[in-house]
């Protein structure tokens, strides 16, 4: 288990859905979280937390490949974790794309189709790290609460 993946507790099934259960993540996703900050930027930390995340599910053979801002959480503490794996493959029992995920966070493999590779995950990790369009030093900030 890591610190940086967002824990499943199991899921509640109703008559007609299924609902994941996992922590609360009080300040929402990485994107509203930033959006809401009174000085804009993100921590260093964060985007290592994201990076520590992915870490861990590639050496445990998974593959995420839907990383976007919108699927990493940040819970009360200013803590970020990958989360949705709705995506998600084993690599070494599955290693096929199936398509799936956010086209604009994929890499150029797997628009052509090939079979993803933990690269794959780290391209869509830059993606919006460029979108930003700042260096390291915008990054820096103290968790604040949020009003």
């Amino acid at each position: 288990m890591s610190p940086h993946v967002l824990p499943f507790y199991g899921i509640s099934e109703t008559s007609d859905k299924s609902i994941f259960v996992s922590p609360l993540m009080e300040n929402g996703n990485v994107r509203v979280y930033l959006q809401n900050l009174k000085d804009s930027g993100a921590s260093e930390e964060k985007i290592f937390d994201i990076a520590r995340g992915l870490k861990y599910l590639h050496d445990q053979k998974i593959l995420h490949l839907d990383v976007k801002p919108a699927n990493v959480l940040v819970d009360k503490w200013c803590h970020a974790m990958v989360a949705d794996f709705g995506t998600s493959i084993v690599h070494l029992l599955d290693g096929k794309d199936h398509g799936l995920g956010s086209k604009v966070y994929m890499s150029p493999e797997r628009l052509r189709s090939e079979p993803p590779t933990p690269a794959a995950d780290v391209y869509a990790f830059g993606i919006p790290i460029s979108l930003f369009e700042v260096d390291f030093y915008y990054f820096r900030f103290e968790c604040t609460k949020m009003k």
